[in-house]
């Protein structure tokens, strides 16, 4: 009996052919048409999910049209090309009729069931409507309406352990979950000239980038001042930790330090701990606001930045259930879905107070409150830029939720387009300071260039002069090459931060302006409530370009200082 291979089904409910396993297999054009045998519907590579509303029925249904047209067109390439390489001529003619069925059938099915799902889309718009204006909210995997109610996920998640949070997911998914099982003892020894660096971190010689930045998220932690105010020396640990930290985490930097020790990365360029720290972790002040950043998850577990999305739990719903599970993706979708409960919990008791106010005197202790709040967080520039970011997502989102009992503007969805221009902006920023790692890094090399050749003219030439030295160095009042990218890392972990903060705030305000455990009168009241608070936030913040800019600039001037002084010392020995 012929085995039919195994089918894998997508977030969408797509299905694509696995390769059927087979001691003895015939020609591929064999197998291909065995395997095409009875396949049903549920078994296409297109979705039957049922549409939200006409929008997500015509997002869905060009989506089928697309597989359909473009699989029809590789079926129609592939089948010639697998016949001609089994039978030549005659299996390129037979592979080629084949291709031409296979893809016109798959390209008339796309665009069937892309019609069927515009219409059925369009037929539940009504419904969508009449549920929406009760205060429905949509479950994406379920694909029903329901009450969403805060109360309720907040005792569920908030009391879920992490084991059983990834013991669910594994029951649901049976799939394994992928464990990092090295070892700095499996691994082989790295010589190192000076152990400083690695015993103030507490790590191995030969630790990974990962165990580097657990051990450093572990020690900052715990040695920040603010948590040791008892101890007078207290701040000076905690500096050499962020600089031990910020050396070893530079890949270019932990090879000179190991090759020469201290003294090889004296001209580096480092971040006063407090300031990186905060960059990093985020204030602790901001914590009940913003949560833990993803950075600083990330960090907690020596996970790769590339691990982080707008939203951990966004790639969840849409992950391949059966693909092998990466552990510490697992946790860091716990801590972050944890994270926006809990946000949306202390929002909900901040609001409390707002909705209970029954006269001006009420509402203007309120504000005294929130003003006094907003002049604490906002003591530092930094603390301003984040300011600013928290009260745009909240008069955001409150627009959003009031709709055209907020204004017109509102109503008819230009807040929602100014959103959606907003994030775009913010995701060009982020690409853009990403992309000036990558120029600033690419001359670095050339300079390592200019500097080798300009050595091996010096070994030729006993005639060396400042002006070759010079060709190969900087021009005056330039910050060196790697000072540039780190600045330009400044701006890289900034906007990461923004978009975390931006994004994680979205979920935790909608589920605020959701919650139906509250009556809708209350729930408009916590919307109102919600733009008075970003109102105030705004007012007391700054740009989110200003508080980095005053940071880059004392960074800057740090640098320049430091370099005048390293080519003062190098003059004067020189002269002597």
């Amino acid at each position: 009996m012929n085995e039919k291979p195994a089918l894998l089904v997508d977030a969408e409910g797509s299905g694509t052919s696995a390769k059927p396993e087979s001691k003895n297999t015939d020609t591929d054009l064999k197998k291909l048409e065995e395997s095409t045998e009875d396949v049903s519907l549920d078994d296409l590579p297109f979705s039957f999910r049922r549409p939200k509303d006409a929008t997500a029925g015509f997002s869905s249904g060009f989506k089928n049209m697309a597989k359909g047209i473009f699989g029809g067109a590789a079926a129609v390439v592939a089948a010639p090309v697998i016949g001609a390489q089994e039978g030549g001529a005659m299996g390129f003619a037979t592979g080629l009729g084949k291709g031409v069925l296979a893809g016109a059938a798959l390209a008339t099915t796309g665009v069937c069931t892309g019609v069927y799902q515009m219409g059925r889309g369009i037929a539940n718009t009504a419904e969508a409507v009449k549920e929406q204006n009760e205060g429905k909210e949509w479950d994406e995997q379920k694909r029903v309406w329901y009450y969403y109610k805060l109360p309720e996920e907040a005792d569920k998640v908030l009391n879920e352990t992490e084991e059983e949070y990834i013991e669910n997911v594994r029951k649901k998914s049976k799939s394994k979950i992928k464990e990092d099982t090295s070892s700095s003892q499996s691994r082989p020894g790295r010589k190192v000239k000076e152990l400083e660096y690695y015993e103030i971190l507490g790590v191995e010689p030969n630790a990974t980038p990962g165990e580097i930045k657990r051990a450093y998220y572990l020690k900052a932690r715990k040695l920040h001042p603010d948590k040791n105010k008892d101890d007078p020396e207290a701040n000076e640990k905690f500096q050499k930790v962020g600089a031990a930290y910020q050396v070893l985490s530079d890949e270019g930097l932990r090879a000179k330090y190991d090759q020469l020790g201290a003294s090889g990365v004296d001209d580096a360029p480092i971040l006063d701990s407090g300031a990186f720290f905060n960059l990093i972790f985020g204030s602790e002040k901001f914590e009940p606001i913003v949560g833990e950043l993803q950075l600083a998850m990330m960090m907690s577990l020596g996970a790769e930045q590339g691990m982080m999305s707008e939203s951990f739990m966004e790639q969840s719903e849409n992950m391949d259930l059966e693909q092998v599970l990466d552990k510490n993706s697992m946790i860091l979708q716990y801590r972050q879905r944890k994270r926006e409960v809990q946000l949306a919990k202390n929002l909900a008791e901040k609001l409390t107070v707002y909705v209970s106010c029954n006269t001006e005197e009420d509402i203007k202790n309120f504000e005294d409150q929130i003003i006094a709040e907003a002049k604490e967080l906002g003591k530092d520039p930094l603390g301003q830029s984040l300011l600013n970011t928290i009260g745009y997502v909240y008069i955001e989102q409150a627009q959003s939720y009031l709709g055209f009992s907020h204004s017109i503007y509102a109503g008819i969805g230009l807040s929602a387009l100014e959103r959606k221009r907003h994030i775009a902006a913010t995701n060009i920023r982020l690409a853009k300071s990403m992309y000036g790692i990558y120029r600033v890094s690419k001359d670095v090399e050339k300079k390592e260039k200019r500097k080798k050749i300009a050595k091996e003219k010096r070994e030729k030439s006993s005639e060396a002069t400042e002006e070759s030295e010079e060709a190969a160095g900087e021009k005056e009042g330039e910050l060196p090459p790697d000072q540039e990218i780190f600045l330009k890392m400044i701006d890289t972990f900034f906007s990461m931060s923004v978009i975390d903060i931006e994004s994680t705030l979205r979920k935790a305000c909608r589920k605020v302006c959701m919650d139906a455990s509250v009556s809708k009168e209350d729930r408009v009241k916590r919307a109102k409530g919600l733009e008075f608070i970003g109102v105030i936030y705004k007012k007391h913040g700054s740009k989110t370009s200003e508080g980095l800019n005053v940071l880059k600039d004392k960074m800057k001037g740090e640098m320049q200082q430091a370099q005048a002084q390293q080519e003062a010392a190098r003059q004067y020995n020189n002269s002597n």
